[in-house]
């Protein structure tokens, strides 16, 4: 009784009606009624190549499935509310909860970051269709994210199966969703692919 009078407590409803969300979203995949990569949205960071790209870099984005982080957050950050304002706002009210929204959002998505991590590799093979990095060198593809440039963004190369997605960046320029790219390295530091434009009319999609 406890947990649900917990749950419907106003400090804690903005992480319980995320939390929620999450639970209606896997059960509608595990239905059928959705696909799972509704979530996976373009992470695109126009105007913010340095700080945002940075950021999704440090959270896994792009290495794990958003569905996967926004559904672990919610979780752990609901935890973290329900724990927080059971220590240090026992009434449940709105204030003084609001104040602890932010850090425990902070702290959910740091507790993200630590358990999502020794699954990178698994999620990687999982994209890769079991390929390794130098498979795809020499391979064409297309820019998926709205552009492509120094900083975050990915492309997409046809597979056997599903398209295989991969981060990429491209120096001293940028390229727009859709344009043809050829990949001619792997940065191993960075796990990222280097791309180079490729021009072809022939490789031309009608979704440009």
């Amino acid at each position: 009784m406890q947990l649900i009078e917990a749950i419907l407590l106003p400090a804690n409803l903005p992480f319980t009606g995320l939390l929620s969300l999450t639970i209606i979203y896997w059960l509608s995949v595990i239905l059928g009624a959705l696909d799972i990569e509704v979530f996976e949205i373009d992470l695109d960071l126009d105007g913010a190549d340095g700080f945002g790209a940075s950021l999704l870099s440090f959270f896994k984005v792009g290495s794990v499935p958003i569905s996967i982080l926004i559904s672990l957050l919610a979780l752990f950050s609901w935890v973290g509310s329900v724990l927080v304002n059971d220590v240090f706002n026992p009434s449940g009210g709105l204030f003084p909860g609001v104040i602890f929204w932010a850090p425990i959002l902070i702290g959910g998505a740091f507790v993200t970051k630590v358990a999502v991590s020794p699954f990178r590799g698994f999620f990687k093979s999982l994209q890769s269709g079991g390929q390794s990095y130098s498979d795809y060198k020499g391979k064409l593809g297309k820019v998926f994210t709205t552009k492509l440039g120094q900083g975050f963004g990915q492309i997409e190369i046809e597979g056997e199966g599903s398209p295989v997605r991969l981060q990429a960046i491209l120096e001293d320029e940028n390229l727009a969703r859709g344009d043809q790219v050829l990949v001619v390295d792997h940065d191993r530091k960075k796990n990222v692919y280097i791309v180079v434009p490729y021009d072809d009319p022939s490789m031309k999609t009608g979704d440009e």
